[in-house]
């Protein structure tokens, strides 16, 4: 195995999460353009364990089941004889190879530059030079050294081909999806495509960000592959009290593609000679420990929340875990035995009626036959509801109303924050909240938190200025009646004409923009020089002198 640090950026492969994690740097040489993988690849690898000692989880699962340790044990390959002056065959691939009997592993001072919770390697001889393929779940460092912080691991495709007069188009099939490669001139690993996907050193702080070793999940590597004899079933090699995938010193058959694809294949011009267009080998030299511990049961807590009405608090708990399992809830208050309901497809909910007070703190237990059980603690908050957040242009008035779950009164009432902007004045979970916004200019969100811990985050909507104008304004003293009209920017909104503080009237700006009010025998009666003015339903205002007739 190359060091990674020499690749430089190639494609990314496109992958779908069995569960979750964050897609990482992608590092390669390309010198021929590569479609994308056909069919679609699934990265059907589980979550990583915990970190160990090293900074590294201690093993990678796949979607079936199989867990794999990172791979350091000096355990010798059964199959090779050892030769005097040599250096052992190791079942465990390491770079620079430190796990000798005689110079045990030691971290950091003695730990390798790079290790492998699973590999696979493929080659094929061409009568131009030759072929290989590898698949890996790769640990290195970001710096080649063995240091804390640094600790990286990614899942990786490795294609090279030496490629024949004339070149072409040459597809690659392997165990983990197909490759095109397109107008490959002939040379030299004319075919140099490594796809790294999953790096993610720690980042230096205070405090420091540890590496994350999900990233690794969104490759195209899993299920994992497994030697076996019959092309039927796994054939697991013990050595001593460890078991093992297979034999990295030794060419063998595997099974676990999840295309049936147990073999690598490259089709194209002239590949195995001339008019020999198809070369293919079944054989692999495959590495890796099998995690023989009991596993922890998957275990992610999506949500839990309550409400509280006149009967008590309902506590909504929300779960995912492997399908298998049971998940039961447990706190203060809650009936012993409380187990969620699953869906079938590893989701789980629950909710537990009419209780005194929110169990603080609420504890979430997933279990699975054969592995040990996973314990997750949390106290459950309200759901907080924004339900209006809007930004008047004419006023610069910000308004936000937001509801919780909890209808709590006297003591128990919750206390509700627009962040940045201050309290809303709530009762019984229903607050509100005007307030102006000295820069004039609109926030793109309001987040609302409560003092029981539910938050939530909106948009804001931008009501435009309103513009508003009066174009004619009298009063005719015989019937005493009003006729005012003018002009608005937002059809539908309200018009009140008002003299001094008497209320004249209202209407209604129509479809074209223009509004117009008459009012007969009004008993609000203007004098010499008297003004009127305008306001709209969204803050715009005019005035304008009136006509006594």
């Amino acid at each position: 195995m190359k060091k990674w640090k020499t690749l430089s950026t190639s494609c990314a492969i496109l992958a779908v999460l069995v569960l979750f994690g964050f897609a990482g740097d992608s590092h390669g040489t390309l010198s021929a353009v590569s479609t994308q993988l056909t069919p679609p690849q699934f990265a059907t690898l589980d979550l990583p364990s915990p970190g160990t000692s090293t900074g590294f989880p201690r093993w990678y699962q796949d979607s079936l089941g199989q867990a794999l340790d990172l791979c350091l044990s000096a355990a010798l390959s059964p199959n090779v004889v050892p030769v005097p002056g040599t250096p052992p065959a190791l079942m465990c691939l390491v770079d620079p190879p430190l796990l000798f009997p005689d110079n045990p592993l030691s971290w950091p001072t003695n730990f390798p530059d790079e290790a492998f919770w699973f590999a696979a390697d493929a080659s094929i001889t061409l009568p131009q030079g030759g072929a290989l393929y590898v698949a890996a779940i790769e640990a290195a460092f970001a710096n080649e050294v063995a240091a804390v912080g640094d600790q990286i691991s990614f899942a990786r495709i490795r294609i090279r081909v030496d490629i024949p007069e004339p070149g072409g188009t040459y597809i690659v099939t392997h165990p983990y999806g197909v490759n095109v490669f397109n107008n490959v001139a002939p040379g030299i690993r004319a075919i140099n495509f490594t796809s790294d996907v999953g790096v993610s050193p720690g980042i230096p702080g205070n405090p420091p960000t540890p590496p994350n070793f999900n990233g690794a999940l969104f490759g195209a590597i899993g299920p994992f592959l497994n030697r076996t004899l019959d092309g039927v079933t796994p054939a697991l090699i013990p050595v001593g009290a460890e078991l093992f995938i297979g034999d990295p010193n030794i060419d063998q058959l595997v099974i676990g593609s999840p295309f049936g694809t147990n073999f690598f294949r490259i089709e194209g011009p002239n590949i195995g000679g001339p008019g020999v267009n198809v070369v293919q080998t079944n054989l692999f030299r495959i590495a890796g420990k099998v995690f023989t511990d009991p596993l922890p049961t998957p275990l992610v807590l999506d949500r839990a929340g309550y409400s509280r009405s006149a009967t008590g608090i309902d506590v909504s708990v929300f779960a995912s875990s492997a399908p298998t399992a049971t998940v039961e809830v447990s706190g203060l208050g809650i009936p012993p035995s409380t187990f969620l309901a699953s869906d079938g497809a590893g989701k789980f909910f629950g909710m537990i009626r009419d209780l005194a007070a929110v169990p603080s703190p609420t504890t979430v237990t997933a279990s699975r036959p054969g592995d040990a059980p996973t314990s997750l603690t949390t106290t459950p908050v309200d759901l907080v509801d924004i339900t209006k957040a809007e930004f008047n242009m004419t006023t610069d008035i910000l308004t936000v109303e937001a509801n919780s779950s909890d209808t709590g009164t006297g003591a128990n009432a919750v206390t509700l924050t627009a962040v940045g902007f201050g309290p809303l004045t709530s009762t019984a979970g229903v607050g509100s909240l005007t307030v102006p916004v000295a820069s004039g200019l609109p926030p793109a969100s309001v987040t609302v938190t409560s003092s029981a811990g539910g938050v939530d985050t909106h948009p804001v909507t931008i009501i435009p200025d309103d513009v508003i104008t009066i174009t004619a304004a009298s009063y005719q003293t015989r019937g005493s009646t009003w006729t005012v009209s003018g002009t608005g920017s937002e059809p539908g909104n309200t018009i009140t004409v008002n003299l001094g503080i008497s209320a004249i009237g209202s209407t209604i700006v129509d479809a074209a923009g223009a509004w117009r009010l008459a009012v007969r025998n009004s008993l609000v009666i203007p004098g010499p020089g008297a003004v009127v003015s305008a306001v709209s339903s969204q803050g715009g205002q005019a005035t304008r002198a009136v006509i006594i007739r």
